[in-house]
């Protein structure tokens, strides 16, 4: 995880929202954080959160903060103004080029939220989870926190995160043995088909008709990978929770925004090609002469670890809530 995009992403939403202010801002990485940890089994922004007395910050933004806040603090604090001034920070732009779709999808969605609730209201919103009340000495809340029971995770609702423990279940089966494969010396093909047997009984059937088939292709790619690149079983899990969580998160619509059917279709798209290299990989790469079957891979794993490049897509929020590029 590149700790870093926690910073741009409060560097863009200072730039989306220039009247907010740094004590609003100051959340987004934290709540973003929260729901991709409990989507996916892991943080997406920042892997170390501080405890502080207005609410948990992410550490590697609070360690940088000095580079990009004092420039105009002197003068911001003489004139009673917010001391992170505004004005320092949008001098660093914000650089989204490292963001999956995934992790700019839950920014967006978090930003417009937040940007409906007053200071306080975000603030008492954020004191309410338990994790902030039990961090240890050094004020640092350990991740594993970050894992929130039912009551916890229901209140990431306002935030269009639907619990659904099954769907939960699943992406993070998924994420978690697709990181323990990615590290294993040499992974025995045994356990990896009998352990994704056990997590194809627990996809989720409500979603069965919208994510099913590319699950399908997803399970034998993932089975096929192991036998040669299996250091590759991190990204390929990771990709597919990702756009996963995207489809689901807006099931509740009856129509999927623009946004969701592009990254669906695409990922679509790139996982046949990954399954279809790995079933012939010397056939792949003919396509590319001058190249190396694993160079030839390794440029098609590169190619799917965004879904969309936020540089070429203009992505807006809706009034209701929705996406659309």
């Amino acid at each position: 995880m590149s700790c870093a995009k926690s910073l741009n992403a409060i560097f863009y939403a200072l730039e989306r929202y220039p009247d907010a202010g740094s004590n609003k801002i100051i959340y987004i990485p934290f709540i973003v954080d929260l729901i991709s940890y409990n989507q996916i089994g892991t943080t997406i922004l920042d892997d170390t959160y501080l405890r502080m007395p207005y609410g948990p910050v992410s550490a590697y933004a609070y360690d940088r903060s000095e580079e990009y806040f004092s420039v105009d603090l002197s003068e911001s604090e003489s004139a009673g103004k917010d001391a992170l001034d505004v004005t320092s920070l949008l001098k660093k732009k914000p650089d989204l080029s490292k963001f999956s779709i995934y992790e700019y999808y839950l920014l967006l969605k978090v930003l417009r939220k937040a940007m409906d609730m007053e200071n306080g209201e975000l603030s008492g919103y954020v004191s309410r989870f338990k994790l902030c009340s039990g961090a240890d000495e050094s004020g640092t809340i350990p991740l594993k926190k970050f894992y929130l029971d039912p009551d916890d995770a229901g209140k990431l609702s306002c935030f269009g995160f639907s619990h659904i423990s099954e769907e939960q279940e699943f992406t993070r089966s998924i994420n978690l043995f697709s990181r323990e494969v990615s590290r294993m010396g040499r992974p025995d093909p045994v356990l990896v088909n009998w352990k994704l047997g056990e997590i194809r009984e627990k996809f989720p059937e409500s979603f069965g008709d919208l994510f099913y088939e590319t699950y399908l292709v997803w399970d034998e790619a993932f089975r096929l990978l192991v036998k040669d690149y299996h250091i590759f079983a991190d990204l390929l899990g990771r990709q597919f929770c990702e756009n996963y969580c995207i489809a689901t998160n807006e099931c509740g619509s009856t129509q999927y925004s623009s946004l969701v059917k592009c990254a669906y279709d695409d990922y679509s798209v790139k996982i046949q090609n990954i399954r279809d290299f790995l079933l012939d990989g010397d056939k792949f790469s003919g396509k590319s002469p001058q190249k190396t079957s694993d160079k030839a891979f390794i440029e098609l794993m590169k190619s799917c670890s965004n879904s969309l490049h936020i540089k070429k897509h203009k992505v807006d929020a809706l009034s209701d809530g929705s996406m659309q590029i």
